[in-house]
């Protein structure tokens, strides 16, 4: 069970969550592009990620980028990625 949960998990993280850790770190105009929740330990997070997403925004310094953000289980803390 607690298997199945770490694979399925990040079926139940929002995006909001990823929008909060950018807007927290000074992204702006962010859109949310792509959300991937399955084997996210292959996909450029950590094993214990349960949920990527794909964005693009404006970062602080106003240039228009592709962004990465890997949520953590038990969906409590985020890491940017950028590309």
């Amino acid at each position: 069970i607690i298997s199945a949960f770490l694979v399925c998990g990040g079926l139940f993280v929002k995006d909001d969550t990823a929008k909060k850790a950018l807007k927290t770190q000074g992204y702006t105009h962010i859109h949310i592009e792509d959300k991937k929740w399955a084997f996210i330990g292959t996909r450029g997070c950590g094993i214990w990620d349960a949920a990527k997403f794909e964005a693009n925004a404006v970062n602080p310094i106003g240039k228009n980028v592709n962004v990465n953000v890997c949520v953590s289980w038990p969906f409590t803390s985020a890491v940017i990625r950028t590309e």
